[in-house]
């Protein structure tokens, strides 16, 4: 009978891959690209990115932390997707960001992060029933991705000016993305039964691929008049190498990235912002099979302001927009054994609040985002939590 379990799982396999793919357009190729984004630019769709302490992308906002601090960020995206074979549901749990900065002295600082570039967290299971020779049975199948490309960053900035910081870093890219397929046979509707049957035996595969690169980035924040802030930062990819049972398998170049914000300050502590950003996908063409990246052109705007009183605290409210087209092509429709794809277009409105306790040594900020993509009639939630602490 472990034959036919194979059989089966070729089968599941064929017939499925075209649904998963349509269903799942974010987690296409390498994964989704979280963005890489803090809580509190986060908070504002990515408006804040150049300006905030906690993202890991310009290395000369290093200098907000004023004192010795640890970040961590938790957020689960909970995905619900519309094709032609019904509606289904994934959840994808990530630490997409971890901070630990330290100053060296009143004008230079120091932080190490580890954020998540593309994420390929995900599981998603489905029921079916297949004619296997004379039977008709239910085919169980479980399907689980675990990993991703992450962005290990050392960063240096250096006041030069009271207007005028810089900041340059070094980073190492690593990962691990383990997929994982169980599936398993039975008579009864394993949906309306917990009945199993000893006849047929659960079929597995795993599959692990690992991933070692480098790059340098470099930034700088300027304040030329009192209420104006500009931010520019950009990252330079180094080689990347693909491996699977320590061979290796591909080599590419990590992509290459340039953005740049405004930030204008209309009333005390309300700030309205903006912010721009490309990142050249296409330098990992030379790693992926069907599903191609493309390089992306995104944008937001966002608002911070104080918020009302709470239990004896002043909160700050946030809120943004943001538009970028995703890393990779999903396949848009399936013809027989022809599939066509297309770009991934996401929008997202992004809403938050911060709350300083302990004796202002520690931060929490909680926002929410609701995003729709372009295709696969794919919509999430995301919940993003983050703890910043300065003892």
């Amino acid at each position: 009978m472990r034959t036919t379990t194979r059989t089966i799982l070729a089968l599941s396999l064929l017939a499925g891959a075209p649904l998963g793919a349509q269903g799942v357009a974010s987690v296409q190729g390498f994964g989704y690209p979280t963005g890489q984004l803090g809580a509190r630019a986060g908070s504002t769709g990515g408006a804040l990115t150049e300006f905030d302490e906690t993202t890991p992308l310009n290395p000369a906002t290093v200098l907000g932390w004023q004192a010795a601090g640890l970040h961590f960020q938790y957020e689960p995206e909970f995905r619900t997707n519309t094709v032609p074979g019904g509606t289904f549901r994934t959840v994808a749990n990530r630490i997409p960001v971890v901070v630990a900065a330290l100053p060296l002295g009143s004008r230079a600082a120091l932080a190490l992060s580890l954020s998540s570039l593309l994420d390929r967290t995900w599981a998603t299971s489905s029921v079916s029933r297949q004619s296997v020779g004379a039977e008709s049975l239910y085919v169980s199948q479980t399907s689980s991705s675990d990993g991703g490309m992450n962005d290990i960053r050392l960063a240096l900035g250096w006041s030069a000016a009271k207007w005028v910081s810089v900041g340059v870093a070094a980073h190492a890219m690593v990962g691990l993305d383990r997929f994982t397929q169980t599936v398993v046979l039975s008579r009864a509707d394993p949906r309306t039964t917990t009945t199993t049957s000893s006849e047929f035996s659960p079929y597995g595969q795993q599959a692990d691929i690992r991933f070692s690169g480098s790059a340098l980035s470099a930034g700088v924040l300027l304040r030329p008049y009192r209420t104006i802030s500009l931010g520019v930062s950009g990252r330079m990819g180094q080689s990347v190498r693909l491996t699977r049972r320590d061979s290796l398998v591909a080599r590419a170049d990590i992509p290459n990235r340039l953005g740049a914000g405004l930030a204008y300050e209309v009333a005390a502590r309300t700030l309205l912002a903006a912010d721009v950003e490309w990142i050249g996908w296409s330098a990992l063409a030379p790693l992926s099979t069907d599903s191609k990246p493309h390089d992306a052109l995104g944008w937001s705007a966002g608002i911070e302001a104080p918020g009302p009183r709470f239990a004896g605290r002043a909160l700050t409210v946030r809120a943004g927009f943001h538009h970028r087209p995703l890393a990779y092509d999903a396949p848009t429709a399936v013809n027989g054994s022809n599939v066509q794809w297309g770009t991934v277009e996401e929008n997202a409105y992004t809403a938050g609040l911060s709350a300083p306790f302990a004796y202002d040594r520690a931060l929490l900020t909680i926002f929410g985002q609701r995003a729709t993509r372009s295709v696969a009639g794919e919509k999430s939630f995301t919940l993003g939590v983050g703890l910043t602490v300065r003892p």
